[in-house]
């Protein structure tokens, strides 16, 4: 770890092949899209990393995979039906099934597993608390009729779960409970936190970013990308603390912020731009927020597919509906180098063992170095019965690749020497 004007630049450490390297939650075990994985491929042969198998019917939707403990879970939707699913890791055999929901939706949010749960939220907001062994349901909460939720964007709720500590976090959207945090044994109702708006830009209602959590000096708060715009509410009772509205849109905030010390990094499409917020305390027990930078749209902007931060760097694709690798100094803003990739459309991204691996939207899978000097290919394949909507995040876990492709998830080998 490097400190440089009072920035902290690290990569966070979650495990490394040999011990567990499992990716238990949205964007992994760091909630930040950062595996510590190594032993990988450095470059992939031309025709892709070895495919391992495909599992096929796991419903349809742009959800990710998470995987723990020998399984693999994620959401979907057969006609009507959404489904939360478990297959076993060795073999893609199928462990159970849950019926979580029935709507015209979308089937959107990863599943998020502590533990022997696992919390899966469907499109229309019901909230389930599901045995890892067997599917069976624990709890259940409705986010739109116990809390009046409210979405942005009408396709459907996308967050998925924070868990921290014995408490759950979610984003039901309404004016009155925007925020909720629960018991995650039992669901009870710690508390709800109100946001009115806090600046002219966006619109009322959850987005499609998760939260995260951070402790400001001694203030634990969560951060989460809502209709208005980013906000940081505080852990211990849900009070309202901050919030950022200049990279608010209309139609729709998408990409989870990433935290790295007292520091968040913020961006959206619509040509919003990015930001970089410090974070600290008002020495009354509260968070104050404060704008390092804000890089204009055609600087940088990230519409879905989210950023890293490595070595104090930001890594993401750049552009509304459009993903060029782009390297970004964090502690001034300065765009290093950006380029063209080798896929279509925006670029869901990953980071492990020196690279990134950014998933098209038209099913291209690349793998780039993580490097300040320049983009360098290192390998990319498209993934079969791929279209244009290719938005499901990668996730890496035990050497493994895996990549949903709607009722498909394809599974490859990244390990080296293998």
């Amino acid at each position: 770890m490097r400190i440089v004007s009072g920035v902290v630049l690290a990569v966070a450490i979650a495990g490394s092949i040999g011990e567990s390297a499992d990716w238990p939650q949205w964007r992994g075990p760091g909630r930040n899209g950062i595996s510590s994985e190594t032993g990988l491929l450095a470059r992939w042969p031309a025709d892709g990393p070895r495919h391992v198998r495909s599992v096929v019917g796991i419903g349809a939707g742009y959800a990710s995979v998470v995987v723990a403990d020998g399984r693999i879970f994620t959401i979907g939707k057969d006609k009507a039906i959404v489904y939360a699913r478990a297959y076993a890791e060795k073999d893609g055999a199928l462990l159970w099934k849950t019926r979580i929901g029935q709507t015209g939706r979308k089937a959107l949010s990863t599943p998020t597993v502590d533990g022997d749960r696992v919390y899966a939220l469907d499109p229309d907001g019901n909230l389930f608390c599901l045995k890892v062994a067997d599917g069976k349901v624990v709890w259940t909460r409705s986010f739109s009729a116990e809390f009046g939720g409210q979405l942005q964007n009408g396709r459907g709720f996308a967050e998925s779960p924070l868990i921290d500590g014995k408490y759950v976090i979610g984003t039901p959207g309404s004016a009155e409970h925007t925020m909720v945090k629960l018991v995650k044994a039992s669901g009870e109702t710690v508390w709800s936190c109100p946001v009115k708006a806090f600046g002219p830009r966006g619109r009322a209602g959850a987005g499609f970013s998760s939260p995260v959590a951070v402790t400001v000096g001694s203030v634990p708060i969560y951060v989460q990308f809502i209709g208005r715009g980013v906000i940081g509410v505080r852990a211990a009772d849900g009070k309202f603390q901050w919030g950022y509205n200049k990279i608010a849109i209309p139609q729709a905030n998408i990409p989870t912020p990433v935290i790295f010390g007292s520091h968040v990094f913020a961006s959206n499409g619509y040509n919003c731009g990015s930001a970089l917020l410090k974070l600290s305390g008002d020495g009354q027990g509260g968070v104050l927020v404060k704008e390092q930078y804000h890089l204009r749209g055609r600087e940088f902007q990230n519409h879905h597919g989210g950023f890293v931060f490595v070595d104090g760097h930001i890594f993401g694709g750049h552009g509304s509906n459009n993903g060029l690798p782009t390297c970004i100094e964090i502690e001034t803003g300065e765009v290093l180098w950006k380029r063209r990739g080798p896929g279509a459309g925006s670029a869901a991204i990953i980071y492990a063992d020196g690279n990134l691996y950014m998933r098209y939207s038209n099913g291209v899978i690349a793998l780039i170095e993580a490097s300040v000097e320049g983009y360098r290919l290192k390998g990319s394949f498209r993934l079969p019965g791929a279209g244009n909507d290719s938005w499901s995040h990668p996730a890496l876990a035990n050497g493994h690749l895996y990549l949903r492709e709607n009722d498909a998830l394809h599974i490859y080998d990244v390990r080296a020497g293998r």
